[in-house]
């Protein structure tokens, strides 16, 4: 089965729909999982996948993508209590792809698996490994998350908030997403009208049964009066900058500035000194993390 992925900008929603379709009994999403990207680096760079040790290896640095998220300890266990099957499976069918459905699977089959991630760039990585894969791609007002950001991330910078705001919904619209394919929701629409959203993303995901819908929303209600916090939650300089550079993107998803009339272009200089200044903390690792991560990869896309 071809994997399903919920993706958007930090706040704008991802972890909500997680909550929510993961109470699903027939969704099984992990948690900002690194096995679909990361995995695959190690999964390359193994050799003699058919030896039980090297196999083993593979499987000892796979567990620690996701030694980082409590939420997705569960795929630890899995792979480590099921090594003996994984290995027959996997030299019945020697690849990649099927080695993380299995992961996925094993547990108990389910009808959809998948992961939340944040990152829309790395939509088109996935889709070399799973050419069907399904997505539901989230937009917020940028106002609204940046005011999220700034409660539950006091260190993220406001113009780096912009222009990863920005390339996330770049690609979006730069990219020509095939409907059947890419699911694209704002969240304000999901909040103001949850059980009608719901049954359109649980009928792109491939579940047929739209009763349990009322009872995921009754264990995880919507909070449409999340929509307008920002207005109280943020300064009026704050509302300028983030609409002077949100300007255009803001207006094609129908977010309407409240005190400019014209946007402004980042120049390239500022964009790479708030991406610096905003990741910091990722300069101390190794090149061979950095390339595991793509990082450098993902800086170019962000100040393109």
């Amino acid at each position: 089965m071809a994997p399903f992925f919920i993706v958007g900008v930090s706040r704008s929603g991802t972890s909500y729909l997680y909550d929510l379709l993961n109470s699903h009994p027939q969704i099984r999403l992990s948690y900002e999982g690194r096995l679909f990207t990361e995995g695959w680096h190690c999964y390359h760079s193994s050799h003699d996948l058919k030896s039980d040790r090297h196999f083993n290896l593979l499987l000892d640095e796979l567990i620690q993508c996701d030694q980082h998220e409590p939420l997705n300890s569960w795929l630890g266990e899995v792979i480590s209590s099921s090594r003996d099957t994984l290995f027959k499976q996997h030299n019945r069918n020697p690849s990649f792809e099927y080695l993380i459905e299995q992961i996925y699977q094993l547990p108990g089959q389910i009808h959809v698996w998948g992961n939340k991630m944040l990152r829309m760039e790395i939509a088109k990585e996935i889709l070399t490994h799973w050419p069907d894969a399904k997505f539901i791609v989230l937009v917020r007002d940028p106002r609204a998350v940046f005011a999220s950001q700034k409660r539950f991330f006091p260190h993220r910078r406001l113009k780096y908030s912009c222009i990863y705001w920005n390339l996330h919904t770049e690609l979006i619209k730069d990219n020509r997403l095939p409907v059947d394919q890419f699911l694209i929701v704002r969240y304000e629409d999901f909040v103001e009208d949850a059980s009608k959203n719901l049954e359109r993303i649980l009928k792109h995901a491939g579940i047929k049964d739209q009763k349990s819908a009322e009872i995921m929303l009754k264990a995880h209600p919507s909070s449409p009066k999340s929509i307008d916090r920002w207005r109280t939650d943020l300064t009026e300089k704050e509302i300028h900058t983030i609409e002077s550079i949100c300007f255009n993107n803001m207006q094609q998803y129908g977010y309407q500035p409240t005190l400019v009339k014209k946007g402004i272009k980042l120049k390239i200089h500022t964009k790479i000194i708030e991406t610096v200044l905003d990741n910091k903390s990722r300069f101390p690792m190794t090149f061979s993390d950095w390339k595991r991560k793509n990082v450098l990869k993902r800086f170019w896309m962000t100040i393109r």
